[in-house]
């Protein structure tokens, strides 16, 4: 496939590519090697660039730019509403949106925004506008950028999750029109963290991250056979000596799933007019049968894989769960 700009996402356990043209896509999950990101912070700047240049080549990934989803630990994100100003009056005020957030000098930060809504008066003047804004240390953008040029990539677009899903959702309404307006609940679970992200059609609506993820069935699996929890991930990837069906492996599924469901209890609590039915699953946790079972069993709703709202070509893809930020980056541009 030729594409020129990939989607990658660097996750705590794995780096996800993905290209996408014409409906087309090539997914690549490479697990990271040990110590290499700890907590969303890359440890060694040039071994990672080494690293996604090896999985680049083994895997023909011919891009020579990318588009990258901003890690959680870096990138704030949020709704915001204003009066109605110019642009430039907009970037003066944007940095006081994000005062409660950030450290430090604001002009250490890149900001964007966009425009969800324009709210008119009865005369037809704009009154107050509806935004989708962010902010990102500048620090943090020279590094990926670095990394990424080393490499052989050019950062190209750089987006919060948030965001990133918003060309997924976008290509599905597409097909299916009828959903313009169906609210979709999208629950990704990561090594570290289990991300809910809540859109009414393509627009993000809510989101809370769970200091749950993959890792803490890891670390249940290396209690059990007193081994480290790096290793431990090999047993839960093969499901070796059957772990997944181990009794600490499924109170760590329970525990997840009951945070999950608060969540969710919550949002339909704080909207009485929600009519949420649908949950997406994605993330490497996504491939675990007995975690989205699990969830499955302590919910109301109707629960999907995430292949559900792919591009009918890429359903069904071994990695797609995995790659669902990276591809929906790809897909965006």
């Amino acid at each position: 496939m030729s594409a020129n700009v990939a989607g990658i996402d660097i996750g705590n356990g794995h780096l996800k590519m993905a290209l996408y043209k014409k409906g087309e896509a090539r997914l690549v999950s490479a697990r990271l090697p040990r110590n290499l990101v700890n907590d969303g912070v890359i440890i060694d700047h040039q071994a990672m660039s080494r690293f996604i240049k090896k999985v680049k080549q083994e895997h023909h990934i011919n891009a020579s730019a990318c588009a990258l989803v901003l890690p959680d630990s870096f990138s704030f994100f949020r709704h915001v509403s204003l009066p109605a100003m110019t642009e430039d009056q907009l970037e003066l005020n944007l940095p006081y949106e994000f005062r409660d957030y950030i450290s430090g000098d604001a002009k250490s930060y890149f900001y964007d925004y966009a425009v969800k809504e324009t709210i008119y008066n009865d005369a037809g003047v704009p009154e107050k506008i509806e935004l989708f804004a962010a902010a990102v240390p500048k620090s943090t953008i020279s590094e990926y950028a670095g990394i990424l040029r080393r490499a052989g990539l050019k950062l190209k677009v750089v987006l919060p999750r948030e965001m990133a899903y918003v060309s997924l959702l976008k290509d599905y309404i597409n097909r299916n029109p009828l959903c313009f307006n169906q609210e979709f609940c999208i629950i990704n679970i990561g090594n570290l963290i289990t991300c809910i992200d809540i859109y009414k059609g393509s627009t993000h609506v809510a989101s809370k991250v769970l200091e749950f993820g993959c890792h803490d069935i890891d670390t249940a699996v290396a209690k059990v056979k007193n081994i480290d929890p790096f290793i431990a991930n090999s047993y839960v990837q093969s499901n070796y000596e059957d772990v997944l069906s181990l009794p600490e492996s499924m109170a760590v599924y329970n525990r997840i799933s009951v945070e999950i469901m608060k969540v969710i209890n919550f949002y339909n609590f704080s909207n009485p007019d929600s009519n949420l039915q649908d949950i997406y699953f994605c993330g490497s946790g996504a491939e675990c049968s007995q975690l989205t079972d699990t969830i499955d069993k302590q919910t109301d709703k109707k629960t999907y894989s995430i292949d559900t709202l792919a591009p009918p070509s890429v359903a069904g893809s071994d990695s797609l769960a995995a790659c669902t930020l990276a591809l929906a980056m790809a897909m965006g541009l």
